[in-house]
């Protein structure tokens, strides 16, 4: 990648996106700058990772595998390639602990990690946004007006987080965060006051794209599954005896709806369908909300009272997707039927054809 020095010109967004899980992640050892593969849930993730992040501009990825094989099987998927290599989104270097496993480390370095203490050979903080910054800079200014996906690690983007203030948890694989790079700011501001809703420029959780899953066998469960979510995980209780065929089915149908719940939870729907009404001229809803028994069209309104529902389905879909069918139902409100006037008001949201084309390609009616 060649530096560009252009700063002007519209908004670019980069999803920082951790990678699926390596071999070294199931076993809980601390990777840096080794190189372990995508574990077979690993690969899952990024597979199903694809579904939900959708099609983005581009795809830059860091050069440790775990990074790049997430990013391929992204861009293979989704048809985005292909697939840029930045040498400084590696990982940051963990130096003599790199292989140990949490209780590997105690042993050796008693009381260490309570103490956020780090061993000698450890890449520090400044080291590691000394590299990280300039290389997101240069891909948010090569790639201005893009939305960009951006493979790399979980201890780059908390480093990025902190630099700017943003204290956040722990990054699961295949989740991240969205940063924005605006006209008259860049990644390397401060973000002391955090962008307020609806702010263009700054930081923003991305969801977690799977929810991880315990599968407990119970001989006390004879032929029915619970599952229970305890602390972002989903937890199956399933017969001791049951399939493995049935247990993947039930892995499929729990970890779906509770994704599904969440994701809407995190979803405002009322605030969204004001400010898209306002932004192209339609009325506002007296109601919209997330329903569970529309599975044969992505949206419904009754335009006597004003009520918009919205398959829970989309609870996943890329923003400017439900933001697409948002808008598509405040045109009903308006115009009832497909006419022409009604696709003149649909057209003020300029992802139409865009959205239409990926909720085609969903398998549904747009």
């Amino acid at each position: 990648m060649t530096a560009s020095s252009s700063a002007s010109g519209p908004a670019t967004v980069l999803l920082l996106t951790r990678h699926g899980q390596s071999t070294w992640n199931a076993e809980r050892r601390w990777q840096g700058q080794a190189d372990p593969p995508l574990s077979a849930h690993g690969r899952e993730q990024a597979a199903f990772a694809a579904t939900r992040i959708g099609v983005t501009d581009a795809i830059v990825s860091s050069p440790q595998d775990r990074a790049l094989s997430t990013a391929m099987i992204i861009s293979e998927a989704n048809g985005v390639g292909p697939v840029l290599v930045h040498d400084d989104l590696r990982e940051r270097s963990a130096g003599s602990w790199s292989g140990l496993t949490r209780d590997d480390i105690e042993a050796a370095y008693p009381g260490w990690l309570d103490d956020h203490r780090r061993p000698d050979d450890f890449e520090t903080d400044h080291e590691l946004i000394g590299r990280v910054l300039p290389a997101l800079r240069q891909i948010a200014d090569e790639m201005r007006g893009s939305t960009v996906l951006v493979l790399c690690h979980g201890g780059v983007i908390k480093a990025i987080e902190e630099h700017h203030g943003v204290i956040d948890g722990r990054v699961p694989n295949l989740s991240g965060r969205v940063a924005c790079w605006g006209r008259r700011s860049d990644l390397t501001g401060r973000a002391g006051a955090i962008p307020r809703r609806g702010d263009r420029h700054g930081w923003r959780r991305q969801p977690h794209l799977m929810l991880e899953v315990e599968i407990i066998r119970s001989d006390r469960r004879k032929k029915t599954a619970q599952a229970r979510l305890i602390d972002g995980v989903v937890v199956i209780r399933v017969p001791s005896r049951m399939p493995a065929k049935e247990v993947d089915k039930m892995v499929v149908h729990f970890r779906s709806l509770y994704e599904r719940r969440r994701d809407a939870a995190e979803f405002d729907l009322v605030d969204r369908a004001a400010r898209l009404a306002k932004r192209h001229d339609l009325p506002v809803p007296e109601s919209i909300r997330w329903v569970s028994n529309q599975r044969h069209r992505w949206g419904s309104c009754t335009p006597a009272d004003r009520v918009v529902r919205l398959s829970d389905r989309m609870s996943g879909f890329p923003d400017w997707v439900v933001d697409y069918v948002i808008v598509h139902e405040l045109a009903h409100l308006v115009e009832p039927n497909h006419s022409p006037a009604f696709w003149r008001l649909v057209g003020r949201y300029p992802l139409t054809e865009r959205a239409r084309g990926y909720l085609i390609a969903k398998g549904g009616e747009d």
